[in-house]
C-alpha cells in the first residue's frame, strides 16, 4: 500500500522530533538553573546536564542524518564503519547495547538505509533493553545482513511486521511503524529481500542482496 510523500516527510519529521525532544528539555532545564539565584552545587550539575544533553542530542542528529540524509541515499557506497561508529554513539543515549560483529567495511547506500532503519526497528523492539547484534554473511553472490534484537520482553509489534512487508496497520502509520515501511521502500526499489524472524528471546531482522559482479 502506497502512502503520500508528504505524509512519509510528516511522520519521519515525527520521529526525529521525538528523539531529540528529551535531550533539548534537559537542556532548557538546565538553562534555568543556571539563571536563577541558585547555588555552586546546582550550577555545577547544571553544567554537566548541559554536557551530557549536548552529547546526546548530537548523537541523536548524526544518527538521524545517516539514517535518513544524504549518507545512504541514493546509489554508490557507504562506509560501514561510519555508520558503525554513528549508531554506537546514538544507542550509548538509550537502553541498548550494539555488539556490532560484521567486518564488512562498504555496502551499496539502499543497503546501508536498510540496516540504519533496521537498527532503529530493533530498538524498538526492547522495552526493557538487551542487545542488539549486527551480523553479515556471504554466501557465493549473496549479501546478507541480520540484526538481531535480544533482551526481555522483545517483540516485533504487529504494525512494524505489516510494514516490512509495504502493508499499513489498520490505524494508518505512525512516527514509529512508519521506519519498517521505509526499509521496505528501499528494498522494493533496489532488490533487496526483507525478512524477519521471531522467537521468545530474540527478533532478526534480516536484508539479503544478490551482488552484481
Amino acid at each position: 500500500m502506497a502512502i503520500d510523500n508528504d505524509m512519509i516527510i510528516a511522520l519521519v519529521a515525527s520521529r526525529v522530533c521525538h528523539d531529540l525532544a528529551s535531550p533539548l528539555q534537559a537542556l532548557t532545564t538546565a538553562l534555568d538553573v543556571l539563571e536563577g539565584d541558585n547555588g555552586p552545587e546546582m550550577h555545577k550539575s547544571a553544567v554537566e546536564l548541559i554536557r551530557e544533553s549536548t552529547l546526546q542530542a548530537s548523537a541523536k542528529v548524526d544518527f538521524m542524518r545517516a539514517t535518513f540524509g544524504s549518507l545512504t541515499a541514493g546509489n554508490g557506497e557507504a562506509n560501514l564503519i561510519d555508520l558503525k561508529n554513528i549508531a554506537a554513539k546514538y544507542i550509548a543515549t538509550l537502553k541498548p547495547d550494539l555488539v556490532w560483529q560484521s567486518s564488512q567495511e562498504m555496502a551499496s547506500r539502499p543497503l546501508a538505509r536498510i540496516i540504519m532503519n533496521f537498527i532503529m526497528i530493533a530498538i524498538d523492539c526492547l522495552p526493557r533493553g538487551g542487545e542488539i547484534f549486527v551480523n553479515h554473511t556471504n554466501q557465493g553472490d549473496v549479501l546478507e545482513f541480520a540484526i538481531k534484537a535480544q533482551g526481555p520482553r522483545v517483540v516485533l509489534k504487529p504494525a512494524m511486521r505489516l510494514g516490512l512487508q509495504g502493508l499499513a496497520p489498520e490505524e494508518g502509520y505512525d512516527g514509529r511503524s512508519i521506519q519498517p515501511y521505509l526499509a521496505y521502500l528501499a528494498a522494493s526499489k533496489h532488490q533487496i529481500e526483507l525478512a524477519a524472524r521471531e522467537d521468545e528471546q530474540s527478533v532478526t531482522l534480516i536484508a539479503r542482496l544478490k551482488e552484481i559482479n
